[in-house]
């Protein structure tokens, strides 16, 4: 299965075809340069599922979500952030409103460049 994939990717880029694949975990470089942050990036066909985890203003970490992130144009994605606040998923309360809430609180652009 694997020297078949390959093969259809060396085909493409025979081709000039370029398959972009942005999965995968994201922070500034080079490392430590901006400490605190990062991006998990899931890509399946054309959807982009991201967390980015950071800090609030007051040092409290901060989870957001843009689970359907859609091409907008060559290399740049779009879509809702959502953040959800609740306890800890080891208490039981995780799927107990009001305990989680997840509100969308903006939209997010990702813009891959090279």
């Amino acid at each position: 299965m694997i020297a078949r994939v390959l093969a259809i990717l060396s085909m493409l880029a025979a081709l000039g075809v370029q398959a972009q694949n942005y999965q995968g975990l994201w922070w500034k470089s080079p490392g430590g340069s901006e400490a605190g942050w990062g991006l998990n990036i899931a890509h399946q066909g054309d959807v982009l599922f991201v967390t980015w985890h950071t800090y609030e203003a007051d040092g409290h970490a901060l989870w957001l979500t843009m689970s359907d992130a859609r091409p907008s144009s060559a290399g740049v994605y779009a879509g809702t952030l959502y953040q959800t606040k609740g306890l800890a998923t080891n208490t039981g309360y995780w799927d107990d409103p009001p305990w989680a809430v997840t509100k969308p609180v903006g939209s997010g652009i990702l813009a891959f460049t090279s």
